[in-house]
């Protein structure tokens, strides 16, 4: 059924891969709710807390055999090993055995790591060991670990706009975790300040496809921010070069986004440039000092930009 007919605007409201989802839309609740189901239905594939999800059985039979998975595992990990070379390996989805299991990040049992763990533990981390076929995933070395949740929300963002768009919702906001996607109206997103419970900017965004994607120091850390979640793949460490990233394009999917913040977050100014200029998108960077500067102009992706 195509919902081309006037709508009411409707919202649901829900939590998905331990982050808040938002999705408003002119569509009946009950089309929502189904959108949601798409992304609980990842979640269940891709979660590498939930005993039997294929992420789980990857990474429990590293070094071990292949695994079978799904097309959309398949699918995920393609365009993950794809950031990974464009990245030279700054975004590495193989870097679950420190994030999940060293760090414990997303856990209970969260906690700060040796330097001789952290050094064995970094010996695991090459996306170049991942072996992606047809249908099954292998990791090539025992004790690694695939983490997807650099790339997850970005990718359920995707989803859910793919099936509203097939329904012919023509208004449509979703956030996962804060991965927003927006097109049909104007909406007015806001970026967080990275040391305050309140805004640092608002974008207004025109009527067109509008991606918004940031991360931060601030989001998740061990003691205080400079033990952030964003971790190197190369040091095994927090990097402190920025406080906050935010990404904007019209263009490019909200997974790939996903993935290109995990990675820019980690790298100098010079590097951000490069990688926005390659992929048309624009970024704000809130530095230590709270400043910000923007990279590749926001002219034409959206309407106005309002540092608060």
């Amino acid at each position: 059924m195509i919902f081309n007919f006037l709508q009411k605007l409707h919202t649901f409201e829900g939590k998905v891969m331990s982050s808040h989802l938002l999705i408003k839309a002119k569509a009946p609740l009950s089309l929502l709710e189904c959108a949601a189901d798409i992304a609980h239905d990842i979640e269940k594939k891709l979660s590498a807390y939930q005993e039997g999800s294929e992420l789980s059985r990857i990474n429990k039979n590293a070094g071990k055999h292949s695994v079978k998975c799904s097309r959309l595992t398949i699918d995920i990990i393609k365009v993950s090993l794809e950031i990974s070379e464009a990245t030279k390996g700054v975004f590495d989805p193989s870097i679950g055995c420190l994030t999940q299991k060293a760090y414990g990040f997303g856990t209970d049992k969260e906690r700060l790591i040796s330097k001789s763990e952290k050094k064995r533990l970094k010996a695991l981390v090459n996306y170049k060991d991942i072996e992606l076929n047809e249908d099954s995933v292998y990791l090539k070395k025992e004790g690694m670990a695939l983490d997807l949740g650099g790339i997850g929300k970005g990718y359920a963002a995707d989803k859910i706009i793919e099936f509203l768009k097939a329904k012919g919702v023509k208004e449509v906001l979703v956030s996962v975790g804060g991965e927003i996607y927006t097109y049909g109206k104007v909406w007015h997103l806001g970026i967080q300040h990275p040391r305050q419970s309140a805004l640092y900017a608002q974008i207004t965004t025109t009527k067109k496809d509008t991606l918004l994607t940031s991360s931060g120091d601030y989001e998740r850390y061990i003691q205080d921010p400079s033990h952030h979640h964003i971790l190197n793949p190369f040091s095994g460490e927090s990097v402190n070069l920025c406080s906050s990233l935010s990404l904007v394009s019209n263009t490019l999917d909200a997974g790939r986004m996903d993935a290109l913040n995990t990675a820019l977050f980690q790298m100098s100014k010079e590097e951000i440039s490069v990688l926005c200029h390659k992929y048309d998108i624009s970024a704000l960077v809130i530095d230590k000092k709270m400043q910000s500067y923007m990279l590749n102009d926001l002219e034409g992706k959206i309407d106005k930009l309002l540092i608060v």
